[in-house]
């Protein structure tokens, strides 16, 4: 009967389901811009023999090596979904195969449940590669283990060759799987269990020794390297995440040993029906051909899979994952559209500070940011994003990309440097050291990194490319570039700014028309409140081709001189009549407000005045429809 029952989930339609939904909904490309930022713990790849040799050299350090192999892939959609199902499809034969060894052939359709957790894992824009490799090389050498021996002391020896094996390719989180299996398979067959007492000892000295001798750590290091709880395996996860890792590690073992402990009670409880299990076992072997299982059983066995796909991505689903992804990702590649888009299309009330930081940049970028500042939720902390005590990987890369464009290249370059100086050796942080060394004019030190560089399998492409622009001069779109974040770099050291506005006054001061360095300074004041700032910079608006005088500055300079009580001078300041009837019109509605707290004059107010700086002045957030 076993053999007329399906293996799932490695039926064609289940593959082909779970690879489109990767491909086309996921979209693991989205993942590969999040290496080194979003994700600073995703192991990188390099073809040098330094790297390949220290990979080889400590337990654990092969399965990161081909970790940062395969999630090259995730360049494109389709090529990292097919490594997704590769490696999840590795994960779930091999559960089906333990089932098997254990007699539990029938129920090969729990095997599905691996791969779902998987997906549900990608789905959250988490990255679990390494776990799922060090899962399923900790199943295989609990396999390969189990293979028959004519003597126990051949079996012993087995064990302890895989156990080795195992650990040292994969860590303490592929040796914790391999002897849970094992250990439920001895307790299952007495011969196992011999080989488990003989071989277990010897293993475990073996380690010791290649600890000691060959990768120089001790047992208290060594231990938590590649296990669910580790850094390395779940950092930068978050809870649910977490969760899904540490139930993927034990669904085996926990699963397996379930099932042979129900199977024990069972046989206590009915040995009647066991010995009528095995007359009936008898018969249908002899008339194997004709029994076929039941049409239910086959559709049960069938649609399994896909209803719990789909009830697991139902109530799993997160709104905001994606578009936090996209919007990084579009930030990075520049697509400024893109991410106003993005922005615009996330759930009322729903923002985070890297959101807000983004959004500003392509406000900046699209002509936009003097304008439209409150048509998106705002957090001051978003501006510099100074929302951290200890500044992470991915604000150090953003504050790189921000400060590159306000000019302070020395300021970009220090926090690059500090992520390669925390081993984030990622192709992207390369090419952003050999683009400020470009800017710089220090051409030999950026063909060394340029050198480093062709060593990315994804980025020599890349590496080549700048080397052709170090010999032959680069191309005009990038030149103009390069000219103008030159035109903007001071050129002499400057104090230490001990805060942001002091930073951006002092980039005015070395070059007037920085405008960017102008709105952001802006926007840091309209943000913080300082109307008497923006008042006493406005006219300063007067020096870059705006098409009117922002009605943002407008708004927040009437708000200071009504504060005054002054009358505002619209000769003097660059402030229209209208924006002095805006005020007054929001003034009225607002204190018709306070004084009867009706919804409808909320309402009000915010269909007139909600992206005004007079809402935001007054309530201390924008005003959201």
């Amino acid at each position: 009967m076993q053999s007329h029952i399906k293996r799932w989930p490695h039926h064609g339609v289940f593959l082909v389901v779970c690879l489109v939904y990767l491909a086309l909904v996921t979209e693991p490309y989205l993942l590969y811009s999040c290496f080194g930022s979003l994700l600073p713990e995703v192991p990188a790849f390099s073809a040098s023999t330094a790297f390949l040799i220290n990979a080889v050299s400590r337990p654990g350090g092969c399965i990161s090596a081909l970790t940062g192999l395969l999630s090259q892939c995730f360049y494109g959609s389709w090529p990292g979904a097919l490594a997704i199902m590769a490696t999840a499809l590795g994960l779930s034969e091999l559960t089906r195969r333990h089932f098997k060894a254990a007699g539990f052939g029938l129920l090969t359709g729990l095997t599905c449940v691996p791969v779902i957790m998987i997906i549900l894992i990608y789905n959250r824009y988490q990255h679990p590669l390494l776990g799922v490799l060090v899962v399923s090389l900790g199943l295989l050498g609990a396999y390969l283990a189990q293979w028959p021996c004519r003597h126990a002391t051949w079996g012993a020896l087995l064990l302890c060759v895989t156990t080795v094996v195992t650990f040292w390719f994969g860590g303490t989180g592929a040796l914790a799987v391999c002897l849970a299996m094992t250990l439920i398979h001895a307790l299952r067959d007495r011969k196992q269990g011999l080989a488990l007492v003989l071989g277990m000892p010897m293993a475990l000295a073996v380690i010791g020794l290649l600890l000691y001798y060959v990768a120089r750590i001790g047992v208290a290091q060594a231990w938590p390297l590649t296990l669910p709880h580790s850094k390395l395996v779940t950092g930068g996860m978050k809870t649910y995440s977490k969760a899904l890792m540490l139930a993927l590690y034990g669904y085996a073992p926990v699963c397996l040993a379930v099932l042979w402990l129900g199977r024990l009670a069972w046989q206590r409880l009915h040995r009647d029906l066991e010995k009528k299990a095995r007359k009936n076992k008898k018969a249908h072997a002899m008339d194997r051909t004709e029994r076929r299982p039941g049409w239910f059983r086959t559709v049960c066995v069938s649609v399994f899979p896909f209803v719990l796909l789909g009830l697991s991505l139902y109530f799993s689903h997160d709104p905001l994952s994606k578009p936090y992804v996209q919007i990084h990702h579009y930030s990075h590649l520049g697509q400024w559209d893109q991410v106003l888009e993005a922005g615009a299309s996330l759930p009322k009330g729903q923002t985070s500070v890297y959101v807000n930081h983004a959004i500003i940049r392509a406000l900046f970028h699209t002509h936009r940011l003097a304008f439209d500042l409150l048509k998106y939720p705002q957090t001051q902390l978003g501006l510099f994003l100074t929302h951290e005590k200890k500044v992470s990987a991915l604000t150090q890369l953003k504050l790189h990309d921000l400060y590159l464009d306000l000019g302070q290249v020395n300021m970009a370059e220090k926090q690059i440097s500090e992520m390669l100086a925390a081993d984030i050796d990622f192709g992207c942080i390369y090419e952003r050291l050999i683009w400020i060394h470009i800017i710089k004019e220090q051409y030999e030190t950026a063909r060394i990194f340029v050198n480093a560089l062709h060593k990315d399998p994804l980025y020599r492409r890349t590496a080549s490319t700048l080397a052709h622009i170090l010999d032959h001069g680069l191309p005009e779109d990038q030149a103009k570039r390069v000219e103008r974040i030159r035109a903007l770099m001071p050129r002499h050291t400057e104090p230490v700014c001990e805060s942001v506005d002091q930073m951006l006054l002092q980039l005015l001061n070395h070059n007037p028309d920085n405008q960017m360095a102008f709105e952001y300074l802006m926007t840091l004041y309209c943000l913080t409140g300082q109307v008497n700032k923006v008042a006493e910079w406005l006219p300063y608006t007067a020096r870059f081709p705006y098409p009117a005088t922002p009605a943002l500055y407008q708004e927040a300079a009437v708000i200071y001189f009504v504060a005054r009580k002054e009358v505002v001078d619209t000769q003097r300041m660059p402030i229209a009549p209208e924006t002095l009837k805006r005020c007054n019109r929001f003034m009225q509605l607002k204190t018709a407000f306070q004084k009867t707290k009706k919804k409808a004059l909320l309402g009000q107010l915010i269909e007139e005045f909600g992206s005004s700086y007079f809402f935001y002045f007054a309530f201390g957030q924008v005003g959201i429809k």
